[in-house]
């Protein structure tokens, strides 16, 4: 059995990320537009949201987008693990 060291998790695990980025689902606007969205009369300007949140809101779409691909990740390493542990638990001893 080959030898498994954190060089090459960490390795599969970035090609695997960058494999499956593509599947990520991606948010319809970001930053500031997206609230402009929401209402329907008016500027942002008009609204109280100056754009000194927009930063924070871009930040906050990022940290989700992140949140999801780390999910993603961890479902298939489990779904992975799960599988090749259910043929060792189907081994019967004699």
């Amino acid at each position: 059995m080959a030898e498994v060291n954190a060089n090459n998790v960490m390795s599969g695990l970035k090609g695997m990320m960058q494999a499956t980025s593509s599947f990520l689902p991606q948010p319809l606007a970001t930053g500031v537009s997206f609230a402009s969205q929401l209402i329907p009369t008016g500027s942002i300007s008009d609204t109280g949201i100056t754009s000194s949140y927009q930063a924070l809101i871009d930040q906050q779409i990022q940290i989700q987008l992140e949140q999801q691909q780390v999910t993603f990740v961890s479902n298939m390493e489990k779904s992975r693990h799960e599988s090749r542990m259910a043929a060792v638990r189907n081994i019967r001893v004699g």
